[in-house]
């Protein structure tokens, strides 16, 4: 198990925005005070032989000076686009013949969009299947978002409810 705290205070912090709705090019800004603080834990066992669980768990929080010497154009909402809240379980699980199982669920908290638009919160689910030949030879199947799940990573650009795949990989 680890856990982790932090806090981070920053004078003179600057921030990019490459993608301005209000000019036409690539321009940066300060903030004059900006803080950052969350924690962080994650954990990783083996519950009985080839059984591995694993997750984890994060919350960030960021404050800053809003004088108003920060105009609209140089909104700080880019600095509070991560999700405040996210987190991660997996399980791996090693069957007899080189075959193992995984399963992952992955869970991202409400956040804004570049445009300052809310975008829900989401959990999607992901299973594999992997076999190993010879120990150099192994072949994998998977699915990811199996329950289909209606998300967005980037405000626009919905995920496709769905994605099937297979992989081979060779080791020399």
């Amino acid at each position: 198990m680890k856990v982790s705290v932090y806090y981070i205070d920053i004078d003179n912090y600057l921030v990019y925005n490459t993608a301005s709705s209000y000019y036409a090019s690539t321009y940066a800004y300060s903030i004059p005070s900006m803080k950052f603080y969350g924690f962080e834990g994650e954990f990783n066992t083996y519950l009985f032989e080839g059984f591995n669980l694993f997750g984890n768990y994060s919350y960030r929080e960021s404050k800053y000076d809003d004088r108003k010497d920060i105009t609209d154009a140089a909104s700080p909402y880019f600095l509070n686009l991560p999700a405040k809240h996210k987190a991660n379980l997996g399980i791996r699980y090693e069957l007899p013949l080189a075959i193992k199982i995984s399963g992952d669920i992955k869970y991202v908290g409400k956040r804004k969009s570049e445009s300052g638009k809310t975008m829900g919160d989401y959990a999607t689910v992901d299973v594999g299947v992997s076999k190993t030949f010879y120990k150099f030879c192994k072949i994998s199947a998977f699915v990811s978002n199996l329950l289909g799940e209606k998300y967005q990573e980037v405000y626009g650009f919905p995920e496709p409810r769905q994605t099937y795949g297979m992989q081979m990989e060779l080791t020399y």
